[in-house]
């Protein structure tokens, strides 16, 4: 496997979300898919911070977000609002929920994040990028055979070159409309 972009897992949320740690969570509710990843990392960060939550089983009619069961959460608690498996949705689904404040958070990778986020009006409008939610980078990667060495070898070179040489960063801008070092910078990936 050849790394080529660095990835996390980021909360996202409305324009005046002023939260700056996992503690800021509490009295809040996070949407998310029962069959995405970031609902189990969601529950273990929460667990990893003695952060009580809730969980209210959610469905998706005509567009719009139902509940199947609401919990009785408290203030004390973080609500999530877990939408069933095998739910059909739109890719902005989510977003839409944060916006008309039927949600307050969601979790997102930062790569998915940013192919919609910088290229759609009403999200750079409405929501932001707040902080990524593990201390974790994985990586969007080239995997080759394992008896392919001369192969990934070069193309790691090649890799190695774009990106020295600034058109790695030419073609992210081309399709992202952000540098990647803004990338890197907006998802807290600057070392």
């Amino acid at each position: 496997m050849i790394k080529f972009v660095e990835n996390v897992e980021i909360l996202i949320g409305r324009k005046d979300e002023e939260i700056t740690n996992i503690k800021d969570l509490v009295g809040k509710k996070i949407i998310t898919f029962e069959n995405f990843t970031y609902f189990k990392t969601l529950q273990k960060i929460l667990n990893e911070n003695n952060i009580d939550y809730d969980i209210s089983n959610v469905t998706i009619k005509n567009n719009e977000l139902v509940y199947i069961n609401k919990s009785k959460v408290s203030n004390e608690q973080v609500e999530i609002l877990l939408i069933k498996r095998n739910t059909n949705y739109s890719p902005y689904f989510l977003y839409l929920q944060l916006i008309e404040s039927k949600a307050d958070f969601t979790i997102i990778d930062s790569f998915s994040f940013v192919q919609k986020y910088f290229n759609t009006l009403f999200m750079k409008q409405n929501l932001k990028p707040l902080f990524p939610l593990t201390k974790e980078v994985e990586y969007l990667s080239f995997c080759f055979p394992k008896d392919a060495t001369l192969l990934s070898s070069q193309f790691e070179k090649f890799l190695d070159y774009y990106k020295n040489s600034g058109k790695f960063d030419k073609l992210f801008k081309r399709y992202f409309n952000i540098s990647y070092y803004e990338y890197l910078n907006i998802n807290g990936l600057i070392k």
